[in-house]
């Protein structure tokens, strides 16, 4: 193959055969060594800055809990479905959860000075400069200070607390402990209020409803004038079936006297007479106890529904003072309470913040950022 001599013998190479040629610092460069001391070495000079030189120790304590719930579950009888308001959409751990995360808990705190002072450190600190006074600074610190987690599969709510000194953080681990102790036995409390208020309306309703069934039946007598109608209508038809069985012997009797005697016997006609006599006895009994509204046997059927509803309304009323005295008794008890199966710890030693590690985090994501935004700009610089 000829070289470029042949090819061209009458034009010289400029640059020397073997050597490329020399090459300076290009505009480009230039800004790619910008961005990246602006995207990287800036930040991570400032956080390095604040890291080493102004953030202060923090120690960390922890904690575990969960809730324990007794089973003090109250039988009412025929008011148990009515009674039974502990059920929630929401477990007793995960309550606690969100109380301690919420406002509520920032509102308490706000209440107690001396644990919002260990809020911030001793010396400077851009990050925690600001002594937080109000509700929602108090509860954005306390997020930054705390980490509270839930295992959603055992009920375990798992503390971690941070505070500039050990025992600082020891102490607002326990504040959050006594904190949720204490909710949870307002809720306890507030709950077996309600079931004993639920309870005592019962007792009353059943009270209200067994004086009117007593009422009634006493306004029953006395309009009927009978005190029990059964009785009554039992001894009627005790005479009925007497009557009749006198009306059947004197028949008997009346048609042995035909038989056996002329029509002027003076037997015979005082047979006839009994017999006339027994049945219109037997009639008026008759009438009198099926007489329409006013029959004995009317009477006695509307008693006896009477009496079925005095003797539901006395059961009913038992059945609920029965629920009023459990009501009271479960009163005395404490169905949730916070079992600590890790007491808040004192740490040894600082643990956060974690220098070198957020450190290097921050290089790598500063670095692909750049990388990102490098490749990405001279990326679209070629295809336009």
């Amino acid at each position: 193959m000829a070289n470029l001599y042949e090819l061209h013998p009458n034009q010289q190479l400029t640059a020397e055969v073997g050597f490329a040629a020399p090459c300076g610092m290009q505009v480009r460069h230039v800004r790619l060594l910008a961005s990246f001391v602006i995207i990287v070495l800036t930040p991570l000079t400032l956080l390095m800055v604040y890291l080493f030189g102004f953030a202060q120790d923090r120690f960390v304590s922890y904690s575990g809990f969960s809730v324990v719930s007794e089973d003090a579950g109250v039988q009412l009888g025929v008011l148990e479905g009515l009674a039974n308001i502990s059920g929630g959409s929401k477990t007793d751990a995960s309550i606690v959860h969100d109380f301690l995360d919420g406002p509520a808990f920032a509102a308490q705190l706000k209440k107690h000075p001396d644990i919002v002072e260990l809020f911030s450190p001793s010396g400077f600190d851009p990050m925690f400069w600001d002594q937080p006074d109000g509700l929602e600074s108090i509860a954005k610190r306390w997020r930054r200070l705390t980490s509270i987690s839930l295992d959603s599969r055992t009920g375990v709510v798992s503390v971690t607390a941070s505070a500039f000194h050990a025992e600082d953080a020891q102490r607002l681990n326990r504040v959050m402990l006594v904190a949720a102790s204490g909710m949870l036995a307002c809720l306890s409390k507030s709950m077996r209020e309600d079931s004993a208020e639920l309870a005592r309306s019962a007792v009353e309703q059943a009270s209200e409803r067994l004086n009117i069934a007593r009422q009634r039946l006493t306004g029953f007598r006395i309009s009927t004038r009978i005190v029990d109608p059964r009785a009554d209508l039992e001894g009627r038809l005790g005479l009925m079936t007497t009557l009749q069985a006198q009306l059947n012997e004197a028949k008997i009797s009346l048609n042995l006297l035909r038989q056996t005697s002329i029509e002027t016997d003076p037997r015979l006609e005082s047979a006839k007479t009994k017999v006339s006599v027994i049945e219109a006895l037997l009639e008026d009994e008759k009438n009198l106890v099926n007489q329409g509204d006013a029959g004995i046997a009317k009477i006695a059927a509307e008693f006896e529904s009477l009496m079925t509803d005095v003797t539901y309304a006395q059961e009913y009323y038992l059945t609920a003072l029965g629920a009023l005295d459990a009501a009271n008794a479960m009163a005395q008890r404490k169905t949730r309470y916070l079992a600590v199966h890790v007491q808040p710890t004192l740490a040894d030693m600082a643990m956060l913040p974690h220098r070198w590690r957020t450190m290097g985090i921050a290089a790598f994501f500063l670095c692909l950022a750049w990388l990102v935004g490098v490749f990405g700009f001279y990326g679209a610089r070629g295809s336009a």
